[in-house]
């Protein structure tokens, strides 16, 4: 099995269980009598360790390599999962929230690195899209499986299923099977190279913000998450305003992950055609295009299409971010950039649900996706002279 395919699995064991206990761990706290207000704020839980985390993890993953703190986030995944299968009250639940979202995202950090790592630069930009398409499968399947076994075995039996699965994970660290978890050591270099790349090593997080370069990503990842997050949040309550029915909205939803799907599918072969920041322009002008249309329009049809419109712009956006940050990053802080990275995300992910909820309270929810399609393709036209560079 190549390096890449045993990074990939080695992520699916820890994803499964990620994303099983997000549908499982919602439904076992209704069960056991929590308010939906309380499911929400525990859920919300999921985001706040890499919110907080991602960027001292990410330096201490520069510094210090991969092995050690794998070892203790696939240990915490797995026992994290125990306790939720032992517990009779809602209220481990919430520890159980907050440190399964903290150390699956230290695998996911990890793992991106360890793709960068294994690829080329004529090949890093599709192997992130496999990295993608996995997600997108596990995404898809998993929670329909999760909430198929509780149905029929109840939640214990079903948390005792999922903490099972890292530890395959954890004998492939045991017994070393993982290549480049190590930190990457710069070659030899002249003095003044070495005293720059050792202050770029030790550089404040805020030197990342100020490259250029990396700052250009992270305002595109902000656009993407922001998009993403809320075409999530708001097409349910699209839907209603449009009178569509349950069905039709979830069509309308799946359309979207289905275009994902396709387009990480191609990316290789669109790669070879396309720059890295090729790609990242024509998914932020797709993105912004389908968010532009998708307020425009009430009839199902034409939402299908601007959602599939909208899914293949998003589709691209993860894998070609990832390749760009990893390219970008300064030597020996890939880590640290995107834990960074991350931390925006999760941001994001906690704000926009509120910031959404207000401004469609004042302007109902076609302007919502108005300004966000503004704001993206205000950036690809910012950023349109890169096409030629």
């Amino acid at each position: 099995m190549k390096p890449l395919h045993k990074a990939l699995v080695f992520l699916l064991l820890n994803h499964v269980p990620f994303t099983g206990m997000r549908l499982g761990l919602s439904l076992y706290a209704l069960h056991l009598g929590a308010s939906p207000a309380l499911v929400g704020s525990m859920m919300a839980l999921f985001s706040l360790l890499p919110m907080l985390g991602s960027v001292p993890l990410g330096r201490l993953m520069d510094r210090s390599g991969m092995r050690a703190p794998l070892l203790v986030a696939v240990t915490l995944v797995a026992l994290s999962v125990l306790l939720a299968a032992l517990s009779h009250s809602y209220y481990p639940l919430f520890v159980v929230t907050l440190v399964v979202g903290g150390a699956y995202n230290t695998v996911l950090n990890a793992v991106q690195q360890l793709v960068g790592r294994y690829s080329s630069a004529s090949d890093r930009v599709a192997n992130y899209s496999t990295l993608s398409v996995c997600l997108a499968l596990s995404l898809a399947l998993v929670p329909m499986a999760t909430g198929f076994l509780i149905d029929h075995i109840g939640f214990t039996a079903t948390f005792f299923s999922l903490c099972v699965m890292p530890l395959p994970a954890l004998a492939i660290l045991f017994l070393n099977r993982l290549p480049g978890l190590d930190p990457v050591r710069q070659p030899p270099s002249p003095a003044a190279d070495t005293a720059t790349a050792t202050t770029a090593a030790a550089g404040s997080t805020l030197d990342l913000i100020r490259n250029r370069d990396l700052r250009q990503l992270y305002v595109f990842n902000i656009l993407f998450t922001v998009a993403w997050d809320l075409f999530l949040f708001m097409t349910p309550l699209y839907g209603a305003e449009l009178k569509l029915s349950a069905s039709n909205i979830g069509i309308v939803v799946g359309t979207f992950s289905v275009a994902m799907f396709l387009v990480r599918s191609l990316a290789k072969p669109i790669s070879r055609r396309l720059t890295s920041r090729q790609m990242l322009l024509v998914s932020i002008t797709g993105s912004g295009l389908g968010a532009l249309g998708f307020g425009l329009v009430g009839s199902l049809p034409l939402l299908v299409l601007f959602a599939f419109a909208m899914g293949l712009g998003q589709g691209l956006a993860a894998p070609t971010m990832n390749a760009l940050l990893y390219d970008t990053s300064p030597p020996g802080r890939v880590a640290e950039a995107m834990g960074l990275r991350t931390s925006i995300s999760k941001s994001c992910q906690v704000v926009l649900p509120l910031l959404g909820g207000s401004v469609t309270a004042l302007l109902g929810v076609a302007p919502v996706y108005w300004i966000i399609a503004g704001m993206q393709l205000t950036a690809g036209w910012t950023a349109r002279r890169q096409w030629r560079q």
